[in-house]
């Protein structure tokens, strides 16, 4: 029996034939009838084989009185304590004490039971379920504690024959299940092996190509990458075979000769030594997206303002030719963070705080600041940036930075740079006082010395003819010069 039995295991991984087996081969050798209850993905037993042999009784009845969880039946008992119960004399005592209804009793009462054994299945301390097998009357069988080795052998081999049928049936329901995701996902699946072959794909990765299934099964990756994209993939698969995933943008080639743009997800597939043996990736196209950009960045760059855009981080991710061509800074310099060498000292603290804010509460940015052009002078300009939302929450911030409109362009000098370049009657009436006095002292001394008349202090009325109109030509022409005064 126990030979048979491991043939039977070995032929099949069917859960229904391999519980059937076990059911059989008892009833062939060994017992009257027998069934199997085995334990379900929510705990509960579940009749999976009945053998009815020499029981006349129908297999559907016996397996509609499987005991429920509450019920205090033997099989319970045995599972919830690991061991075999053995019952050389099925007598009516016994049937009321083992039955939980009416009606379970009185179909008991009509079987010509003698004796009965529940034996536990168990492998590798894990409760499978219960084998139950029995004698009826006049077959001249009974069991008893001396049966319980060859019981506990057969139970034993069962067990682990149940399990691995229960494991590949439930994989197989999940690999179903995991496969009917993925048919129907939105996202292209991709399985390459190490060599970098296609083993699967979905219809959406399908659909993304032009090609189908069978048509790129076996061919290599590589075949249907844009030109200049290999070294990229060959540096996504070297982060594979160290264990990494990787996230990227990837552009493909269709069957029809266009270039798709994906969005790729892709991690390593690893065996249960840690061993790379290929990688899955999840492509989503996003070609409407970089066609929409595209019309995006000519418009950016028509415009005569400042355009730029940053990640949710606050990173700049682009700005217009418009930014180069008035602040004279490079685009990539820029973008490495060098665009706040262009803001005035000043302001750069103010901006940075504003724009932090922004990003923090998520609204509208506004502020104002002064730009560096590439002549050296200053302009202030009015910058304003909003978020670019999707499901998931801000995906970018959008921004422009415009001259504001009334204030004028200020050079870098200082104020009292600028103030000591102005005439003296163009500035504030205290610092024209002050140049006034010190013109007419400067008048003064040239007076002095420049006329002999004006030297002498005997001739009032030639002082006043000749010095008079002297001093109104410096500039002082309601004040004597002092040298004149006496």
């Amino acid at each position: 029996m126990l030979d048979r039995l491991s043939i039977a295991f070995a032929e099949s991984l069917d859960f229904d034939r391999t519980a059937h087996a076990v059911v059989s081969a008892l009833c062939d050798d060994f017992a009257d009838f027998a069934y199997v209850d085995v334990l379900n993905a929510e705990g509960r037993l579940e009749r999976a084989a009945v053998e009815t042999g020499r029981l006349p009784a129908d297999a559907r009845t016996l397996r509609s009185f499987a005991p429920p969880p509450e019920a205090r039946h033997p099989i319970n008992l045995v599972l919830e304590r690991g061991e075999p119960t053995i019952v050389p004399a099925c007598d009516d005592e016994w049937m009321r004490a083992t039955t939980w209804s009416a009606d379970h009793l009185a179909f008991v009462r009509t079987l010509p039971l003698t004796s009965i054994a529940y034996v536990p299945m168990i492998v590798a301390g894990e409760r499978i379920g219960v084998l139950t097998f029995g004698a009826v009357t006049g077959s001249g069988r009974s069991f008893s504690d001396a049966d319980l080795p060859d019981a506990r052998e057969v139970a034993g081999r069962a067990a682990v024959a149940l399990a691995n049928a229960r494991l590949y049936r439930d994989l197989a329901a999940s690999e179903a299940r995991y496969r009917n995701i993925i048919e129907t996902a939105q996202e292209g699946v991709w399985i390459i092996d190490s060599e970098a072959r296609t083993r699967y794909v979905n219809a959406r990765m399908s659909e993304i190509l032009g090609y189908t299934p069978d048509e790129m099964y076996g061919r290599r990756m590589f075949d249907y990458l844009a030109p200049d994209q290999q070294t990229d993939v060959l540096a996504a698969l070297a982060k594979h075979r160290s264990g990494s995933g990787n996230r990227r943008e990837s552009r493909l080639m269709h069957r029809d000769g266009h270039v798709v743009y994906a969005m790729v997800a892709s991690n390593p597939i690893l065996d249960a030594d840690g061993t790379y043996t290929g990688s899955l990736g999840m492509f989503t196209d996003i070609s409407e997206r970089k066609a929409i950009e595209t019309q995006y960045r000519l418009l950016a760059e028509a415009t005569p303002q400042i355009v730029w855009t940053t990640d949710p981080s606050g990173a700049i991710t682009y700005l217009n030719e418009r930014w180069t061509a008035l602040t004279g800074i490079p685009k990539d310099e820029a973008l490495a963070g060098g665009w706040s060498a262009a803001v005035h000292p000043a302001d750069l603290g103010g901006l940075r705080e504003r724009w932090r804010a922004a990003r923090h509460t998520e609204e509208d940015l506004e502020a104002e600041c002064r730009l560096r052009y590439a002549d050296g002078t200053y302009r202030w300009q009015l910058v304003r940036a909003r978020a670019r939302r999707d499901d998931a929450g801000i995906v970018e911030w959008l921004g422009t930075m415009a001259p504001t409109p009334g204030r004028s362009a200020c050079s870098p000098t200082s104020r009292n740079a600028r103030r000591s370049k102005r005439r003296p009657d163009a500035l504030p009436r205290s610092s024209r006082a002050r140049a006034t006095s010190s013109a007419d002292r400067s008048t003064s001394t040239r007076c002095w010395a420049a006329s002999p008349i004006c030297s002498s202090p005997s001739s009032p009325r030639k002082r006043r003819l000749r010095c008079g109109p002297i001093a109104r030509s410096f500039g002082a022409a309601r004040r004597r010069p002092t040298a004149c005064r006496r």
